[in-house]
């Protein structure tokens, strides 16, 4: 069974810019990948013998003709553009199922991410030591909670606001549930939070209508402060008009 486990890095300002120019190549990446086959889906319409491309022609196309022009490919692991061929070639196939819609392109800033592989399933070689992980080609990064396992085979690195994150999976044994546990029912409502079939029951809290008069009064306070600063400029041009 795969678990799915998701944390806060914490990077330097040298690892921060490698996270970027490995965001921009997957994002630059996908979009090319993503008009090669609307143009070639344009053609098809006039000449159904030419053939969509699969992730593999795409990576050929793009070593010859992309990675020859732009050097800065090379500044970053070589999984992260494989990795948005990939991507942008699922997403069509399942706009051609039409369970979908037509892939977008994507714009910068606007969730960041790229994936990253080292090693294999029988021997994942991203390794943490439970307070840093070492990612390929970027090095060890500080992590602000430990990983569940010391090494993944893959993970995903993505852009919140100013904060980055690491997602991983990992498979763990599932648990043996047995087939004559005892069951219940419950019944959600307002005046009580829940009523259980064994007759017991839930209290609602009502949170909200024991807090409305500390609220009111905290309103209150906040509404009679007066800005300082807006004061003393508002103070100091009153004065000027006098002299």
């Amino acid at each position: 069974m795969l678990l799915s486990f998701k944390t806060a890095l914490i990077p330097n300002n040298k690892q921060v810019t490698a996270f970027k120019k490995a965001s921009g190549v997957a994002r630059h990446a996908y979009n090319w990948a993503n008009a090669v086959i609307m143009d070639t889906l344009k053609v098809r319409e006039t000449d159904k013998t030419v053939k969509v491309p699969s992730a593999i022609d795409l990576h050929k196309k793009l070593v010859a003709e992309v990675k020859t022009v732009h050097d800065w490919y090379y500044e970053t692991n070589k999984n992260v553009p494989q990795k948005a061929l990939a991507d942008v070639r699922q997403a069509w196939d399942r706009c051609f199922k039409k369970t979908s819609k037509q892939p977008r392109f994507k714009k910068k800033g606007q969730r960041d991410s790229f994936y990253l592989e080292q090693g294999s399933k029988a021997a994942p070689k991203i390794k943490n030591d439970g307070k840093r992980v070492k990612l390929p080609s970027i090095g060890w990064v500080l992590l602000a909670e430990p990983l569940p396992v010391t090494a993944v085979h893959n993970c995903v690195i993505s852009r919140q606001a100013d904060r980055w994150f690491i997602a991983i999976k990992y498979e763990v044994e599932k648990p043996i549930i047995s087939s004559n546990r005892p069951t219940i029912g419950v019944d959600i409502g307002i005046k009580e939070l829940a009523v259980c079939s064994d007759s017991k029951v839930f209290a609602n809290p009502k949170a909200y209508r024991r807090m409305s008069k500390r609220l009111k009064r905290s309103q209150r306070r906040v509404s009679r402060k007066v800005n300082t600063k807006t004061t003393s400029v508002q103070l100091s041009l009153d004065l000027g008009s006098f002299g």
